[in-house]
């Protein structure tokens, strides 16, 4: 489960994110989002074990797709609802 402190913080900082990236064009917009994912993933490694490494990022990626899968539609219909755009 996630703490109310994360939610807060997740809260907080997805509009700065999203404020920095407005305006961009999709191939920068992605570029730079494909770029922060993978910090992330560098930044998680097993000490002197690259084939644990390279499994944890595995799994690491795995659920970061799927949590940005879950994301889609509830940012979709607050997309939808503040431009005022039709359902297709």
């Amino acid at each position: 489960m996630i703490s109310d402190q994360t939610v807060r913080q997740i809260l907080e900082l997805s509009p700065q994110l999203g404020k920095l990236l407005a305006g961009k064009s999709p191939e920068v917009q992605s570029a730079a989002l494909a770029d922060c994912c993978a910090m992330y993933l560098a930044g998680h490694r097993v000490k002197d074990d690259p084939e644990a490494t390279a499994a944890l990022r595995a799994e690491l990626l795995a659920a970061l797709v799927e949590l940005i899968r879950e994301l889609i539609e509830p940012n979709a219909k607050e997309i939808d609802a503040r431009l005022k755009w039709s359902r297709q």
